[in-house]
């Protein structure tokens, strides 16, 4: 590099290096962690930290902030051998330059068959995490990324595995990170590998520990143990716990409802909903409480009525036998057909057990402003009327036609900026005065400031009757994920929304595909001269083909079937849209669309109709698989 070109990095404030660094970075997406990142941040370090002085000041806090494993685990058929654990990670470069210190987060994503608690040991140890005391991490994220396969009974009974196994695994990452506030642990093979739980100790030990947990995430088949604290109200401003069966496995513990910011949960008890929150005073010598139950900090509340998971465990194709003793002192449950869902209440459609606690009355949330609401199966607008006096600024509301009232009164909602509705059920299975009522209502009682509306309604048919929004001048995005016609659907609603920016379409119809870029450059010439504008404001438009099967037409048909499906929507909407800067759709049909596009800038179309087509030249068409 020159020394002008130096001088002028050198005199850019920090904060500008900061924000390119931060483009040039490595993503640690802790479900995007692969054995082919790890190399990157050597890479990054080579040839961008080690550059100047400034360089380095700028991209270290960047650099050095997540401490990434990933453990990638192979087994195979033969009871004998040992199952294959390849280990990288990026921990040996923080200890190399003795930087653990400016580590705040550690990601440890495992890909292949969950390993036991045993085997997950020895590859940490491996990767050098043991060699020092992670002070400066704060954040722990344990993801299982697409698992193979897990374990079955006789191999549970190996010594890797029971609690003894799980309590040293434990005690690793309490002495390895001291200083957790925030855990997330993804892994829906916890029953058949762990039979429990596996990080029980070490939640238990930061709920109420020096380092108090301020943040809990988990996706998990079973729920956490927290034996010791279930006499007294647990105290997590952020709690998600997703995947669990709040009635059958184990009693939803006592929560601490005034310190609660985000809140989700699965499959919780409708009739008894509020009974499992107190105010914070209760956990003291306060047993009365003159404001009742205020959730007073909650700002998202997620709840699922209903959670459905079936975990049918088979024998997978690669499976480690040991022949060794168990060390576990309890009796391991077998693993067998696990329905995770909602069970039938004694009382489920009382309308007290969901309107408010026995004690405290009826809960209050006056600053809740998101709220989604999946699978309520009770009385609708009695339930909805606890959350009215709420600023509830984003709403999304999901379940089956006979959960989701058809005449919602969303005016009730003043301040709502985003709208998410979903209905749950086969293709076609609303009728048509469901579907109108449905959409009118939407139209014509949700307040004029929405922003953003996303519609799943498959349950409608590829034709939704909608007559003109009053929201229509202030919406900005819009996704549809159902099966829509482009032509008696898409563009009529292109055309009433003036200052759409956004638009996603996850199964777009076109009925009249192009089979070639042939056919596509004859269409184009024959519609070219009547082409009008559908609508000058949108920017991005996003479209895929979910209701054609890949198993319908094999791996080269569906993409073929899905190009065709692509140059229609070219000329049907794209054409259409001059403002439009990008394009996204399916990765397989990336190189087809660029490569239709550029041969129509090659042969002169686009300059020729440049006022219809001129958006054409710069278009940038990307993949969405990343999303």
């Amino acid at each position: 590099m020159s020394s002008l070109a130096t001088s002028k990095w050198q005199q850019l404030p920090e904060d500008i290096l900061h924000e390119i660094f931060g483009w040039l970075y490595p993503r640690t997406d802790a479900h995007k962690v692969t054995s082919e990142l790890i190399p990157q941040f050597s890479s990054f370090m080579r040839t961008t930290a080690w550059v100047c002085h400034d360089w380095r000041q700028a991209s270290f806090p960047r650099l050095l902030s997540t401490a990434m494993v990933h453990v990638d685990v192979k087994y195979i058929l033969t009871r004998e051998a040992q199952p294959i654990v390849v280990v990288n990670s990026n921990v040996d470069l923080f200890l190399e330059h003795d930087f653990d210190d400016h580590a705040r987060e550690m990601i440890i994503c495992v890909s292949g068959p969950s390993p036991s608690p045993g085997s997950l040991l020895r590859a940490l140890i491996s990767s050098k995490m043991d060699q020092t005391a992670w002070l400066g991490i704060n954040r722990l994220k344990y993801v299982t990324d697409k698992p193979a396969g897990f374990a079955q009974e006789d191999v549970a009974r190996g010594k890797d595995y029971g609690s003894k196994a799980t309590g040293r695994l434990n005690e690793f990452l309490s002495l390895a990170l001291p200083s957790l506030h925030e855990i997330t642990f993804i892994d829906f093979y916890c029953r058949a590998v762990h039979k429990r739980f596996p990080l029980n100790p070490l939640i238990n030990e930061h709920i109420d520990g020096p380092a108090k947990l301020k943040s809990l995430s988990l996706y998990v088949d079973l729920p956490p143990s927290l034996e010791h604290y279930q006499g007294r109200p647990i105290d997590i401003p952020v709690l998600h716990i997703h995947g669990i069966n709040l009635k059958q496995p184990s009693p939803m513990p006592l929560l601490a409802a005034d310190s609660l910011v985000e809140l989700t949960l699965t499959s919780v008890p409708q009739s008894s909903l509020w009974e499992s929150f107190v105010p914070s005073s209760v956990s003291g010598n306060c047993t009365v409480n003159r404001h009742g139950l205020e959730f007073r900090c909650l700002r998202s509340l997620t709840i699922m009525f209903f959670w459905h998971y079936r975990h049918r465990p088979r024998s997978p194709q690669t499976i480690l036998f040991e022949e060794t003793d168990s060390d576990d002192d309890e009796n391991a449950s077998q693993p067998e057909d696990l329905l995770l869902g909602q069970t039938q209440d004694t009382d489920a459609h009382s309308i007290k057990g969901y309107t408010e606690s026995s004690v405290y009355g009826r809960p209050r949330f006056p600053v809740l402003e998101n709220l989604g609401l999946h699978r309520f199966s009770g009385s609708f607008a009695p339930f909805v009327k606890l959350f009215t006096a709420s600023p509830i600024k984003s709403l999304l509301i999901a379940g089956l036609l006979s959960e989701v009232p058809s005449d919602i009164d969303y005016s009730q909602f003043p301040l709502l900026e985003s709208l998410d509705m979903r209905y749950i059920g086969s293709i076609g299975s609303a009728s048509t005065e469901y579907t109108a009522q449905s959409l009118s209502q939407i139209e014509t009682t949700v307040p004029h400031m929405l922003k953003h509306l996303a519609l799943d309604m498959d349950v409608s048919g590829p034709v939704l009757p909608f007559s003109g929004p009053c929201f229509a001048h202030s919406l900005r995005s819009l996704r549809l994920t159902s099966t829509v016609s482009i032509e008696k659907t898409l563009v009529p609603l292109l055309g009433m929304l003036p200052n759409l920016v956004l638009i996603k379409v996850l199964s777009a119809d076109s009925g009249r595909p192009i089979k070639s870029i042939a056919l596509l450059i004859q269409r184009l010439r024959e519609a070219v001269g009547g082409m009008a504008a559908i609508n000058p404001s949108v920017r991005h438009l996003e479209v895929d083909f979910d209701h054609i099967l890949e198993d319908q037409f094999g791996s080269g048909g569906g993409t073929a079937v899905r190009d065709a499906q692509l140059r229609a929507v070219l000329i049907e909407i794209v054409c259409g849209l001059p403002g439009l800067s990008t394009f996204g759709m399916p990765g397989q049909c990336v190189p087809a669309m660029r490569k239709a596009v550029k041969m129509l800038v090659s042969l002169g179309m686009v300059s020729q109709n440049q006022k219809t087509l001129g958006h054409l030249a710069g278009l940038l068409i990307k993949s969405t698989d990343q999303d």
